[in-house]
C-alpha cells in the first residue's frame, strides 16, 4: 500500500483529509500514532515503514465499524479509495489554489488538531 504515496510527509497531508470527518477520539488515536512514528525516528527511518504504520494504526480504529462503506468494502479497501480520492483532489489543488481556499483553511485546521507544537529549543547561552 505504500506505494500510492511515496513520501511520508504527503501520507499526513492526505490523512489530515482523510480524518476531517471523524471523531475526536480517533483523531486522538491517530495523533498518538504520528508522536510515536516520529519520536522513534531510528525505528521508523524509513518513509515506507511510517506510512506502513500510520495506514495500519487507520484500519485499526474503532470508528470504521460505524462506516457502512468500509465494513462493506473491507477496511484497507476503504482506506486505498479515499487515498486515492484525497491524493487526487490535494494534487489538483496545489496545482490550481490561487488564495486562501476551504481546502486551505481545512488543512490549516486539521494540522492544529493532529500535530503537537514543538517548543522551541532555550539557546545554551540561556540555560543554568
Amino acid at each position: 500500500m505504500p506505494s500510492l504515496v511515496k513520501k511520508y510527509n504527503e501520507a499526513l497531508d492526505i490523512m489530515l483529509f482523510i480524518l476531517k470527518d471523524f471523531s475526536s477520539e480517533s483523531i486522538l488515536t491517530m495523533k498518538n500514532s504520528i508522536k510515536v512514528i516520529e519520536e522513534f525516528h531510528d525505528i521508523f527511518d524509513t518513509d515506507a515503514s511510517k506510512i506502513s504504520t500510520l495506514y495500519y494504526d487507520f484500519c485499526r480504529l474503532d470508528e470504521l465499524y460505524e462506516i457502512e462503506e468500509a465494513v462493506e468494502i473491507g477496511f484497507k479497501k476503504f482506506l486505498i479509495k479515499n487515498i486515492k480520492e484525497t491524493k487526487s483532489m490535494l494534487d489538483y489543488h496545489n496545482h490550481n489554489c490561487k488564495t486562501s481556499c476551504i481546502i486551505c483553511k481545512t488543512r490549516k485546521k486539521m494540522e492544529g488538531e493532529l500535530f503537537e507544537r514543538k517548543r522551541p529549543e532555550i539557546p545554551k547561552k540561556h540555560k543554568k
